[in-house]
């Protein structure tokens, strides 16, 4: 959230430098009241959808690796679908929907639900809007619309993974459980639904604190795991994320533990 919110303060005060020059300007143009309002307005408009544009058009990128995982094999069959893509495995029951971290492209998880699908859990990954997963946090319930499975799961990284867990939250008949990724709940989880929280122990994009502080809203029997070495930018295949902590063990190693806990939980 710090991300959004700096943004906000530079606005703020380019607003009120923008809002000082044109009234400076008006008593030379000789402007009226109206006048300079309708400028000031038209100036902050600009600015407003500039920086927009500047900030939402910034995002990390999937590496031509990731991309690679967007090809079918014998074993998992990945097709792009109106959300984002679907990669259907061997498995038939189960299905997970995972929601992106913020500015992060949504292919940069492509190789982790490849590995999820060949091992029996179909995968959706989901596109966000500007890469943003809040202003897609429904997109979960348009997909179980549109596809039938016994069990259902959240799956997400980051602000993807909280996001997520909101949508869990306000819609828990509909899912059996809940895969976060350096992520927490911050509303209730019934203690009916599955959790497992994946976290790395060199992670420093994570708010420790708040994370800590949130796992009261975890169900009952919850289970956390920490890949020692780990961080926060390895569960996806992006680059490194700015603040983030260096990790001591490669990204397929922090992917070949990831897997296996998620399944765990399935299982």
């Amino acid at each position: 959230m710090k991300a959004i919110i700096i943004p906000s303060i530079a606005t703020v005060v380019s607003l009120a430098l923008a809002w000082a020059v044109i009234r400076a300007l008006a008593k030379k143009l000789n402007l009226n009241k109206k006048q300079t309002i309708l400028t000031f307005c038209g100036v902050a408009l600009v600015l407003y959808f500039g920086g927009a544009g500047v900030y939402f058009g910034a995002y990390y990128h999937a590496t031509e690796e990731a991309r690679s995982y967007l090809n079918s094999t014998e074993q998992v069959r990945v097709t792009p679908i109106r959300s984002g893509y679907l990669f259907d495995g061997p498995g038939e029951a189960h299905a997970m929907i995972f929601y992106p971290g913020a500015k992060v492209d949504e292919v940069a998880y492509a190789e982790l639900m490849h590995s999820l699908a060949a091992e029996g859990l179909d995968c959706f990954l989901v596109r966000m809007p500007l890469h943003m997963a809040f202003l897609g946090k429904g997109t979960a319930g348009t997909i179980q619309s549109e596809y039938d499975y016994p069990h259902w799961y959240m799956g997400g990284h980051s602000l993807g993974g909280a996001i997520g867990a909101i949508y869990c939250a306000e819609h828990s008949a509909d899912f059996d459980g809940v895969a976060l990724l350096a992520a927490f709940a911050s509303k209730k989880l019934p203690d009916t639904m599955s959790l497992v929280s994946i976290v790395g122990s060199n992670d420093q994009v994570l708010n420790w604190d708040s994370y800590r502080g949130n796992q009261v809203n975890n169900p009952q029997d919850a289970q956390e795991f920490v890949i020692e070495g780990g961080n926060h930018c390895q569960f996806g295949d992006y680059g490194m994320q700015k603040g983030d902590g260096t990790a001591q063990i490669s990204r397929e190693a922090q992917l070949d533990q990831t897997v296996p806990a998620i399944m765990e939980m399935i299982e």
